[in-house]
């Protein structure tokens, strides 16, 4: 096998390279510019309207607090019970980045509530941007504007975004993910695996469930043709073992010496499996979401600590399910049908306005955004398969959204992966809808014929990069089919 420098490469006898696929047009600069100020104009106005006598409560608050707590040198505690008791407990509640981004901002004097709402907001305009990216890379210019003004305007990322919740990185690391997914199969190299692992690190530091997409992308890089033969099993290796574990070891090895028991990401899981295996969101309104009572019936030793008492309750969780088992099945449903809207969506809305405090006008309007989004990004997924363009990175994002829902429970400020992936994959809709008429009946009239799409660039008349030659199968022919499909969708 021939060794390239920092690339990965076939043992194939060596023919022409093969182009990457042609991306229409230049980066989206100054549109995306103006869309990216108008999401953040969004955001502000959406806080001063319905945020602006917002006091933190709930998990905002653990955010809010810790965040300066940790800026005042006392390291990852509970904000409660110092506030309370003036005790400094040792808290994982939550995995650590939002609290860092947090920090940031109160490193820089911005400490109150407010101002650190604001500071979310800026970190949901800077998520628009990823997502412009990561949808120019796969799809092109049209499609990466497409995306970038709907997550401008898509109403539930600007609620999260107003609500100080670790709901706005995820939208970030998810899109990184995405972007990154796409660059490596584009451009297969080592430092590609490496930092497609550490956005997947990334994002795990954010929600402690989205670490499932690790071994999901994993698998896929070692199981497809993405990399040379002899390279994909230490490719995906790489990306579990090393991109993955560098952002997350620093966290493990600090709770190591804080806590009795392991805690590799956050130590609510828990008391959330506790809240929603109970009678009452086994059955009646709360069927499929989560009760802060039922953690209550749950009574953990006094003496122990986090850890020990994350344990207790998942016990107790997992105690009630296995007797309850003949109701999982339609809790679990219950479950995913209120994180994706399609059960009772708006006794949801009622819902969350009553826990969470998300009001009800922009969050029925989310809705409604959602199921338009969504039925677009089908039609995105369509295409891309179409064109041969591999859909894993979405699907790693959408199924670990599923299938968290169905474990613990379903709301909507959990699906923002999924919502990610929506937006990005409408953008791709949009964009092949938006093209002029004139190259859509051209490419109409050669499928008709049965010839391949021309790929042009975005506004220009001539013909794209030609294909490659070289030996008819193995990889090489793979790897040409692929970019073609991607530049006859563009």
């Amino acid at each position: 096998m021939r060794r390239g420098y920092g690339r990965l490469t076939s043992h194939a006898p060596p023919s022409p390279p093969t182009p990457g696929p042609a991306l229409p047009g230049p980066r989206p600069s100054g549109t995306l510019a103006l869309i990216t100020v108008l999401g953040l104009g969004l955001r502000l106005g959406y806080i001063a309207l319905y945020r602006r006598h917002a006091t933190p409560a709930g998990d905002a608050y653990y955010y809010h607090y810790q965040a300066n707590l940790l800026v005042g040198g006392h390291g990852f505690i509970n904000p409660l019970t110092y506030a309370v008791a003036h005790r400094a407990v040792p808290a994982a509640d939550h995995p650590p980045l939002w609290t860092l981004v947090l920090a940031v901002a109160a490193l820089v004097g911005l400490k109150s509530f407010w101002s650190q709402i604001v500071w979310s907001c800026l970190v949901g305009a800077a998520a628009i941007v990823v997502v412009a990216l990561a949808t120019h890379e796969i799809a092109g210019r049209r499609a990466g504007i497409a995306a970038a003004f709907l997550a401008a305007c898509y109403p539930v990322f600007w609620i999260n975004d107003g609500a100080l919740m670790s709901e706005t990185l995820v939208l970030l690391t998810s899109a990184l993910v995405v972007w990154q997914s796409y660059r490596l199969r584009r451009r297969p190299s080592l430092g590609a695996a490496f930092w497609l692992g550490t956005c997947c690190g990334l994002g795990a530091l954010t929600r402690s469930e989205l670490f499932l997409v690790v071994p999901i992308l994993a698998a896929g890089v070692a199981l497809t043709r993405v990399l040379p033969t002899r390279r994909r099993a230490g490719a995906a290796g790489l990306l579990i073992v090393v991109g993955a574990m560098v952002p997350l070891t620093p966290w493990w090895i600090y709770n190591s010496s804080r806590f009795a028991d392991p805690v590799l990401l956050s130590s609510q899981l828990g008391v959330t499996l506790a809240g929603a295996n109970c009678p009452a969101t086994y059955s009646g309104p709360l069927l499929g979401y989560w009760s802060f009572g039922c953690d209550l019936d749950v009574h953990p030793a006094a003496h122990t600590d986090a850890s020990q008492q994350d344990g207790e309750y998942r016990h107790a969780a997992l105690q009630f399910a296995q007797a309850h088992v003949d109701r999982l099945p339609l809790v679990a449903l219950a479950r995913v049908g209120r994180e994706l809207g399609l059960y009772r969506p708006f006794e949801q809305v009622d819902l969350e306005w009553n826990v969470l405090g998300r009001p009800r006008a922009p969050a029925v309007v989310g809705l409604l955004v959602w199921y338009v989004s969504a039925a677009l990004g089908v039609v995105g997924a369509v295409l891309l398969h179409r064109r041969r363009v591999p859909l894993l990175p979405f699907a790693a994002l959408a199924l670990d959204v599923v299938v968290v829902a169905a474990v613990t429970f379903g709301q909507t400020r959990y699906r923002v992966a999924l919502d990610a992936t929506v937006v990005m994959l409408a953008g791709v809709a949009i964009g092949w809808l938006s093209e002029p008429p004139a190259r859509l009946r051209l490419r109409l009239r050669l499928r008709l014929r049965g010839m391949p799409a021309v790929s042009a660039a975005e506004g220009s008349t001539g013909p794209g990069p030609p294909e490659p030659s070289g030996p008819p199968g193995g990889q090489s022919a793979e790897r040409r089919d692929g970019s073609r499909g991607l530049a006859a969708g563009r």
